[in-house]
């Protein structure tokens, strides 16, 4: 694939969700943000929070969504 970030599972989206504040902090500036694309192809692509409501269905299924997510990411540490 042309335009993306060279090992950006490992390198820059991993390291992201792992990371503390500082280190997402200095993840985002070195590329502009935490988007797959080069920022040359993409642009600035920072993430904010969620500020809307999410649909019953996905209100209600968070607790396990968080749970699987935290299982993957203990799988992905390992």
């Amino acid at each position: 694939m042309g335009g993306v970030i060279p090992n950006y599972f490992q390198e820059v989206w991993l390291q992201w969700v792992l990371g503390d504040e500082g280190e997402r902090r200095r993840i985002e500036l070195k590329y502009d943000g935490v988007h797959e694309w080069l920022p040359a192809r993409r642009g600035a692509c920072f993430p904010s929070p969620f500020e809307g409501k999410h649909p019953p269905a996905i209100a209600e299924r968070l607790p396990e969504l968080r749970q699987r997510f935290n299982e993957e990411l203990t799988e992905v540490r390992a």
